[in-house]
């Protein structure tokens, strides 16, 4: 199997969480996913909207915009991971505890810098 063709994969190695897929998976699964294929009354089926013809460009096209920031600095990618993160807490993952002391994060970060505790 060539790079081009490695499905998704979620792995975490050397401390690292590290997502990839191929370019021509990633093509693959646009071109067949509901939204660019809607259903279209005047044939009675299914019709593709639009098809990658450049797997390399459409990659760093959509590099391009899970790296997009909103006006707050925000990414698609930070939304993603902010998602799934609070899916692993629901779901009971291990390696987190609750917090019962009423303090946010930022009032940790602050005490941790030096500062007096709030």
């Amino acid at each position: 199997m060539t790079n081009s063709n490695q499905p998704l994969t979620v792995e975490v190695r050397d401390e690292v969480l590290a997502i990839s897929i191929g370019i021509d998976t990633l093509a693959w699964a646009f071109e067949h996913q509901e939204d660019n294929n809607p259903y279209d009354e005047s044939l009675n089926d299914y019709r593709q909207a639009w098809k990658i013809t450049e797997p390399l460009t459409f990659a760093w096209d959509v590099k391009c915009e899970l790296q997009r920031e909103e006006e707050d600095g925000t990414t698609p990618l930070h939304l993603l991971f902010d998602k799934v993160c609070m899916a692993a807490i629901e779901n009971g993952c291990g390696g987190s505890e609750e917090c019962t002391d009423n303090k946010s994060a930022y009032a940790r970060d602050y005490e941790k810098e030096g500062h007096a505790k709030i």
